[in-house]
């Protein structure tokens, strides 16, 4: 079964160049403020068995077109009537975005494709992006 594939396979680049490729696309941007838009909307459960939502964005709209795609992610808790820790951040995230919730479900497809302006900051390790306010 199957195709036999040669062992050799053409790159195109050598390693290095190919390194040093990889590292821009997966270094952070540099913190400032930029538009984000919602990509992805995942349900999951924190580390303290509390359920959340893990939603995905990335940079869109940038003066520099090397940061469009980048990606930030942001998490917040789902309120419940006896543990409302954290609830600030879905209230910011879906203000931000143009779009709060009516009643007491929110249908997370709703927000796909959504833009917001936010404050980005890099982690302390340097590694990703992290959202330190919405504008």
């Amino acid at each position: 079964g199957g195709l036999k594939m040669s062992p050799i396979v053409e790159m195109g680049v050598d390693f290095n160049l190919a390194q040093k490729q990889a590292e821009l696309a997966t270094a952070p941007a540099p913190a400032s403020v930029y538009t984000l838009q919602v990509t992805s909307v995942e349900a999951g459960v924190s580390k303290k068995g509390r359920g959340r939502l893990m939603w995905m964005l990335q940079i869109v709209n940038s003066v520099n077109p090397s940061l469009n795609g980048k990606k930030v992610s942001y998490f917040t808790n789902i309120p419940t009537h006896d543990d409302m820790t954290g609830v600030g951040f879905v209230v910011q995230l879906t203000k931000a975005l143009g779009k709060p919730w009516n009643g007491t479900t929110l249908n997370t497809d709703e927000y796909l494709g959504l833009t917001a302006t936010a404050n980005v900051g890099v982690s302390p390790d340097g590694k990703w992006n992290n959202i330190v306010s919405f504008i």
